[in-house]
């Protein structure tokens, strides 16, 4: 699974929706939309924004774990 694709699952996990993602990180609902959907490739600030909004160990998104 890549990053944009953890981030996605995170999101449905938590109930956090993209709204929420863009307000926090300032990043156009559309451009979340289309990075979350695959449409389009994560940028390294862009990540770092998504993160620091969601108060989260970017490594989680990273890393992979055992069940993929």
């Amino acid at each position: 699974m890549i990053v944009e694709a953890r981030i996605a699952a995170y999101l449905d996990k938590t109930g956090r929706t993209r709204s929420f993602v863009a307000r926090k990180t300032k990043i156009s609902k559309s451009r979340i939309s289309q990075v979350l959907n695959g449409n389009s490739s994560l940028k390294v600030d862009e990540f770092e924004k998504i993160v620091n909004a969601l108060h989260v160990d970017p490594n989680i998104f990273i890393e992979r774990n055992q069940n993929e």
